[in-house]
């Protein structure tokens, strides 16, 4: 009797499509939320802390990045650059130890790299756009055999020559 797991059933896959779909509406709604709350822009922009265009930036990014990693749509490399992203603003932004609120926001912005790592290693899995054009059960990995044939044809043979010995 074989015993059957996660990855054969589907279920991790529907599990990481959920996770990816739950952090990017995170970052969806954070850069909507600041888009439709003009007062706390209004802070910001008052404080003089963020220029305008780097703001408005940053969202369009965040919002940019999230839609890709919720659709599955170059998901890791979206996630690498977001996570990298969160990191920076949250370490200039939120770093400060002797405030304690400003800490606990920096914690949760590394529980969030940490999710957004998680599909940086995963890539989009089965449930995402862009898996159906992507590498198919049993297609090699290496383009090892396409550049042999493909030299194999400018020098006139059918096939690549077997190596000789």
């Amino acid at each position: 009797m074989t015993q059957r797991t996660m990855d054969d059933t589907g279920l991790g896959d529907l599990g990481f499509a959920f996770a990816r779909i739950v952090i990017g509406s995170y970052f969806i709604a954070k850069s909507c939320g600041l888009v439709f709350d003009p007062y706390g822009l209004d802070q910001l922009f008052n404080a003089g802390l963020i220029p305008a265009t780097i703001l408005w930036t940053s969202l369009a990014f965040e919002f940019c990045a999230a839609f890709c990693i919720m659709v599955g749509y170059h998901t890791r490399v979206a996630a690498l650059v977001l996570g990298i992203h969160v990191f920076w603003t949250s370490f200039v932004f939120n770093y400060d130890p002797s405030d304690q609120i400003a800490i606990s926001l920096f914690w949760k912005d590394l529980a969030l790299i940490g999710g957004l790592i998680m599909i940086t290693a995963s890539g989009g899995k089965r449930f995402a756009l862009q898996a159906p054009f992507g590498k198919r059960r049993g297609q090699q990995a290496s383009l090892a055999p396409a550049k042999a044939a493909t030299s194999a044809a400018r020098e006139g043979h059918s096939t690549p020559k077997p190596a000789e010995s």
